[in-house]
């Protein structure tokens, strides 16, 4: 008895210690737990930190009510002698400067108003952009236009004439009949599929009134109940197989349907078909492109000869244009500056802008730079406009058709007011005879002045030129204009102003070219002809 208690103490007394272990153990796990559930919430409260740290980085805010009080640096761009802007030289400080005062520097207002002044000569300005001064354009667009009809009408007659004339009506009737004859073929194959599906139909009614139910387990093994089930199941197959075949000829008859409607359609197309007023179509046709295809290479080879007249001028006028951009670039630029002094919230700031407005434009005051772009563009505006006004009437000379020139003879025999004699005549005759039908009037006087008869006079200019002299008492004038007449094609060359004779074509449609004889020399500035002369 004594034994077995001290054995109990002793038990008792070993689970002590195993007690307190385990209590320890578990209390460590308990600990570790709670260290790395506060290591996971201070992680994630470093993570959103960061987070804001960095979207407040990325993302500083630029109006007084979001950032008041808040200083950054806002360096101005630069600008070279190119107009490029230039970033902050390196160790260059600017002024410090609010952030709320950046939108009163380059705000959303500024950036609408430099793209208003790089608008190239809007409808705001003088001058919108230069319109096409080559009268040839728009005659050639809407012959080419014409010329791309008649060459689709063309196609496409070609084509029904192709199809008229390879088709066989005899072919086409021949394989109307076959086909029709199909139609009948199939129609029998499909009566007698569907009266082989009635049969079938027939026969499974039959086997399943004979086929007795297999909740009756003896017939599971009964081997007339099994022929009876194999042979229902052979007649439902051939029943659905004769079902699908007649679906399938359904399908086939439908389509040998279509098919016989598409060839009559055809054959009666091609019946009734015209093929005489489209043959007469098509050669009407030809003639009308063998009419245009000529003219419009005549009108091409016009506009490319004024287009070269024009090139110089609209390379000048393009000049005009990129010159301008440039000075209102820079007008934007300095009002900008100016704003931004105005914005300024200290001396050194207005100072420190002063002197980015003087590196950019060589001079502090933005003011006094948008004054000198006003000047400059005001400048560009006029020299455009002169440009344009040459651009206009060398387009116009350009596209001039001039085939015959009624020379005014008695004016080319002048110099100033001192008789010449015909030497710039001859000069002029000369250039002009290669390109044009030449004749010359003069009045009754200049057989004495040049103590010559009709035919010397006649001699003296060549035997190409034809040569009229007025009877005395009469005026050259008159007979000039009634030779020049109605025709588009006649030009008059003489300085006078035929004032009497406004009701004349010519002077209306001011068919009348001016010269000029100066020292020895005689110009004819619309035909670009420019030449020497003697009066000995």
């Amino acid at each position: 008895m004594a034994n077995r208690n001290a054995n109990g103490g002793l038990a008792a007394a070993g689970m002590i210690p195993v007690g307190m272990i385990l209590l320890c153990v578990v209390g460590v796990e308990l600990i570790g737990y709670a260290v790395m559930l506060v290591a996971v919430v201070i992680a994630f409260w470093l993570l959103v930190k960061l987070t804001d740290w960095i979207n407040a980085y990325f993302n500083k805010p630029f109006h007084e009510n979001e950032c008041e009080g808040a200083n950054v640096v806002v360096p101005f761009p630069r600008r070279g002698n190119t107009g490029v802007v230039d970033e902050e030289p390196e160790g260059e400080k600017l002024p410090r400067q609010p952030v709320s005062r950046l939108s009163m520097i380059v705000d959303e207002d500024d950036d609408d108003e430099s793209q208003e002044h790089f608008s190239c000569w809007d409808s705001t300005q003088p001058y919108k952009i230069m319109p096409d001064l080559n009268p040839f354009y728009d005659p050639l667009n809407r012959i080419e236009s014409v010329i791309a009809d008649l060459s689709s009408r063309k196609g496409a007659l070609g084509k029904e004439l192709n199809w008229f004339d390879s088709t066989n009506c005899d072919h086409l009737n021949a394989r109307l009949a076959e086909t029709r004859r199909q139609v009948e073929l199939l129609r029998q194959r499909q009566q007698e599929s569907a009266a082989r599906i009635v049969a079938h139909q027939r026969v499974q009614e039959k086997l399943n009134a004979q086929v007795r139910t297999l909740f009756n387990p003896i017939n599971w093994f009964a081997s007339d109940q099994t022929q009876l089930r194999q042979q229902r199941k052979e007649v439902v197959s051939a029943r659905q197989a004769e079902q699908a075949e007649s679906s399938r000829l359904a399908v086939e008859i439908e389509n040998t349907f279509r098919s016989v409607a598409d060839q009559e359609m055809t054959i009666a197309q091609h019946s009734a078909f015209d093929a005489d007023a489209r043959r007469k179509a098509l050669r009407k046709i030809e003639n009308q492109l063998a009419t245009e295809l000529p003219r419009r290479k005549r009108i091409l080879a016009r506009k490319q000869a004024v287009d070269k007249a024009l090139q110089p001028v609209l390379e000048q006028m393009q000049q005009y244009e990129q010159v301008k951009q440039r000075a209102e670039s820079d007008k934007a630029r300095a009002a900008a500056l100016d704003r931004a002094i105005s914005n300024a919230g200290n001396s050194y700031e207005k100072a420190m802008i002063h002197k980015q407005c003087e590196s950019e434009f060589g001079i502090g005051r933005p003011a006094r730079v948008i004054e000198r772009c006003d000047r400059e563009i005001d400048r560009i505006n006029r020299d455009y406009e002169k440009a344009y006004r040459r651009a206009a009437e060398v387009g116009q000379k350009a596209s001039r058709t001039i085939d015959s020139i009624i020379i005014d003879g008695n004016n080319l025999c002048y110099d100033s007011k001192k008789f010449i004699g015909l030497g710039a005549l001859k000069s002029a005759i000369s250039f002009l005879r290669s390109d044009y039908s030449v004749t010359v009037v003069f009045d009754a006087a200049i057989r004495g002045m040049l103590q010559a008869d009709d035919q010397a006079i006649g001699r003296a200019l060549g035997d190409d030129v034809t040569v009229h002299i007025v009877s005395t008492g009469s005026k050259a004038d008159e007979t000039i204009l009634n030779l020049a007449g109605t025709d588009k094609t006649a030009y008059i060359l003489s300085n006078d102003r035929f004032g009497e004779y406004n009701d004349k074509s010519a002077v209306r449609e001011k068919r009348i070219l001016r010269h000029e004889i100066v020292n020895g020399r005689v110009f004819v500035h619309d035909l670009n002809f420019e030449g020497t002369y003697s009066t000995t």
